[in-house]
């Protein structure tokens, strides 16, 4: 993965962190299933929307079907941003 790549998935993050509206997208789930922490399905949601628009990101500025690898380094930059996509989303829940 190159740097401009890298760069393209940091702001992916960066919008996220940001511009998230996760309560809307998560609180109907609470109200639809037996949930035990809706902090932890919106962490899912958010993780699994973020890995996707990365691995689209690789798609469109590097013209290739993403790698193994290229899975394990969008994981590694998530990992390492996670502290703050988890308080973004406890304060978005307001919890």
């Amino acid at each position: 993965m190159d740097i401009r790549t890298r760069g393209a998935i940091e702001k992916v993050i960066d919008d996220f962190v940001d511009q998230v509206n996760i309560s809307s997208d998560v609180r109907w789930i609470e109200n639809e299933l037996p949930v035990k922490s809706i902090a932890d399905v919106a962490l899912g949601l958010a993780i699994a929307a973020i890995e996707t628009l990365a691995i689209e990101e690789i798609i469109t500025l590097e013209n290739r079907t993403p790698t193994d690898a290229d899975s394990d380094e969008v994981r590694a930059i998530i990992k390492r941003r996670l502290a703050e996509i988890t308080s973004r989303i406890k304060s978005e829940l307001d919890i």
